[in-house]
Order: C-alpha cells, then structure tokens, then sequence
C-alpha cells in the first residue's frame, strides 16, 4: 500500500478536522471511517464553523466611523 504525500496542519485546521482528515487518509482502507459517520462529522463541523463566523462582529461597509 502507498502512502502519499498528507497536508502540512494548518492553522485553520482545529483538532476536530484535523482528527477526521487524518482518519480519512489512514493507509488501511478497512480503518477509514465510513461515508455515514463522515457526513454527520462534517455537517457538524460546518454548522460549528457557521455560528462562530455569525457571532463575530461584521467590519467592512457597516464600518463608516
């Protein structure tokens, strides 16, 4: 089996993602999550990702002072 090249972590990447990305990847196909647990796992990183950018304040074109 060969293992290719994996992503360098980036900062963008909390632990939650990381830990699926990197399951994904595992080199035994038989240990990589199926698409049944991926999908929730995702959904819920988005939903996560969503509120957190929805709480911050807006800058830009509101920003006129």
């Amino acid at each position: 089996v060969s293992t290719g090249v994996r992503p360098e972590r980036l900062a963008v990447f909390d632990e939650e993602c990381w830990q699926l990305m990197e399951a994904c990847w595992a080199g035994d196909p038989s240990q990589r999550p199926l698409l049944g647990i991926v999908q929730p796992m995702l959904q819920g990183i988005m939903d996560r990702l969503c509120r957190a950018a929805s709480e911050q304040p807006h800058k830009g074109l509101d920003d006129s002072t």
